[in-house]
């Protein structure tokens, strides 16, 4: 039997935000997991074809908010799961963003923590 991995979505924006998020999943995140772009997650004919293996999917979409107080455009990124075999997309975790362009760290910790009472079991600790 193969283990499932996640496919991850890049992160949007700059690839330094996509290498910090590839650092927090690998503290965090007790499961498989690569991070791919929109399209390798949308092919399902590619190396990522097997959906024994690779069903679900966590992508982004990032939405832009105005604030009128500071007068700037924010990038409001906003993640959701999608499982590849039905095409169904679940609803988001979405949460206040509160850590600005980190704001991947609250999705993790929704995963770590769904993990980690699905198999009953603790996250890793973060000090590997």
């Amino acid at each position: 039997m193969h283990s499932e991995t996640l496919l991850v979505e890049k992160y949007p924006g700059k690839d330094k935000l996509t290498q910090d998020m590839d650092e927090y999943l690998s503290k965090h995140y007790p499961g498989k997991y690569v991070i791919v772009s929109k399209e390798e997650i949308a092919n399902k004919s590619n190396k990522y074809a097997d959906l024994s293996v690779y069903r679900f999917a966590f992508q982004w979409k990032v939405s832009e908010r105005y604030n009128f107080s500071s007068g700037f455009t924010d990038y409001d990124p906003d993640g959701n799961f999608y499982d590849r075999s039905t095409d169904k997309r679940y609803p988001t975790t979405k949460r206040i963003n509160n850590y600005g362009q980190r704001s991947y760290i609250p999705f993790i910790n929704t995963i770590v923590n769904y993990c980690s009472k699905a198999h009953g079991s603790s996250p890793p600790a973060a000090s590997k």
